[in-house]
């Protein structure tokens, strides 16, 4: 079996952390037991397939733009590129496609995909390396994983098995019913997202929700593509991809496919794909870890019915004063604050806000825009860390004084050129925080250490800079 990860997209409902420039499954932000620094979801999901030892034949789906940073989380993954994010039907079949004409494998082959924005405990990915199995005990066409739900919610779809499936606790005290002995059951119903009405009727039926996972046969997808009058070559179809349903799976499938099973998972599982879904984990992992999480303090976190939730990944502090079911994500690109359980709207709000990217990730390091003005500023360096003032530089500063400002932060990993990312007609004085820095400039190098900084004019600006142990520094930008 082929494991593959489902990575595309965006995933604007993390705003402001997840923006078109840095994909929400990219995050670090989840505690892990095994390390001190936090994950990604990608992360995540790679070492729980790891974990049941699916990782030798595991590929990810992701955009073509995803691939530096895909490279940087995962180094030496096998990633199977989309020339642009246009949902999950067109991810799978163009994934399997790759699987069956560059990876060369049979018809038979089968394949397992599964989403990036679900934390779940190792039992999840155990059921996963199970499902082949079950596809073929089954004689479904698809075999999904259903979660026992916990509300009527209409964020997902809806599997009714051919018998309930009850919790661990329920079915310690009832051993009899809810679990079949093969670890699959048939579907009798599938409901993609119903309205809240249908939901709880579902719910009240033995409902279970749809998980995202899908296993099948190679062939299943080349028969839908065939007759759909579309190519079982992964070139070709890349080629076409415009050209296939911008749909999800399961509206363009499972909603018309009868031939379903499901194999009920009761274990440890969240949906990560929203801020109240991370509030979830959070709550069931007893524990807040970001990262950059700088200056962020809750002076109730022992108090009220549920603390506050905050995440700061900027350098300026935030204190949430003795309030309680309070969201707040606090990062360069904007600040999110609520206190309704409901998220759904983000989405929408973030559309109707200009375009203005302040982060990029590359593979040489990071570029922050943290700051921009009508108003000069004055940088002051002391032990490592930097302020600013808003008023007019004084007379050792350079002179900044006309035009628009913006300040650039810029970490640069180690043995790595970094490029300045400023139009040729803005001008900059480069301040270097820690470490050294050479750039070039008319085939002249010249170095830069911790404290010194160093003026271009406009269209005389080095390309890049380099450094051999990590750096970090400041770009002041004017332009007139």
């Amino acid at each position: 079996m082929y494991s593959v990860i489902l990575s595309g997209g965006s995933g604007t409902r993390l705003w402001p952390l997840s923006v078109a420039s840095r994909a929400k499954q990219f995050i670090p932000i989840f505690a892990s037991p095994d390390t001190d620094r936090p994950l990604s979801m990608l992360q995540l999901a790679w070492r729980g397939l790891a974990s049941a030892g699916l990782e030798q034949r595991c590929l990810i789906c992701a955009g073509e733009n995803q691939l530096t940073e895909m490279h940087q989380q995962l180094p030496g993954a096998q990633v199977v590129t989309e020339p642009f994010s246009h949902d999950t039907f067109a991810a799978i079949a163009l994934t399997c496609t790759y699987i069956y004409s560059v990876l060369d494998r049979p018809l038979e082959e089968i394949v397992c995909f599964i989403p990036v924005d679900t934390c779940a405990g190792p039992a999840y990915y155990q059921l996963i390396s199970r499902l082949p199995g079950y596809l073929e005990d089954s004689g479904a066409e698809v075999v999904l994983m259903g979660i026992k739900p916990d509300s009527a919610s209409s964020s997902y779809g809806y599997l009714v098995p051919q018998s309930p499936v009850l919790s661990p606790a329920e079915q310690a005290g009832d051993m009899s019913r809810g679990k079949s002995a093969s670890g699959w059951q048939p579907v009798l119903r599938f409901v993609e997202k119903p309205d809240q009405d249908l939901a709880a009727d579902l719910l009240a039926a033995g409902a279970l929700w749809n998980a995202g996972v899908f296993c099948f046969k190679l062939q299943f997808m080349l028969n839908l593509l065939q007759d759909r009058a579309l190519p079982g070559s992964y070139t070709s179809l890349r080629t076409l991809y415009a050209q296939l349903p911008r749909q999800s799976f399961d509206y363009e499938v499972l909603q018309y496919q009868p031939a379903l099973a499901v194999a009920p998972y009761t274990g440890t599982w969240t949906d990560t794909g929203s801020w109240q879904s991370v509030r979830t984990y959070y709550r069931k992992a007893q524990e807040l870890t970001a990262e950059e999480m700088v200056e962020s303090v809750n002076t109730d976190s022992d108090k009220g019915p549920e603390p506050a939730l905050v995440i700061n990944q900027t350098h300026i502090p935030v204190i949430v004063n003795h309030l309680h079911d309070l969201l707040l994500i606090a990062s360069y690109d904007g600040i999110y604050l609520s206190d309704n359980p409901d998220d759904s709207k983000l989405k929408e709000c973030v559309r109707q806000l200009p375009h203005r990217p302040t982060f990029i990730q590359a593979s040489w390091g990071s570029s922050t825009v943290i700051y921009t003005s009508q108003a000069a500023p004055t940088a002051h360096i002391q032990a490592g860390k930097v302020s600013w003032d808003h008023h007019r530089p004084q007379a050792d500063h350079p002179d900044l004084s006309t035009g628009g400002y913006a300040l650039r932060l810029l970490k640069i990993n180690p043995q790595q050129l970094a490029q300045t990312y400023v139009d040729s007609d803005t001008a900059i004085t480069i301040l270097v925080l820690t470490g050294q820095i050479q750039f070039w400039q008319d085939r002249e190098s010249k170095l830069l250490s911790q404290g010194e900084t160093c003026s271009f004019m406009a269209g005389q600006q080095p390309d890049l800079f380099g450094c051999r142990a990590g750096a970090e520094l400041l770009l002041f930008q004017r332009s007139d």
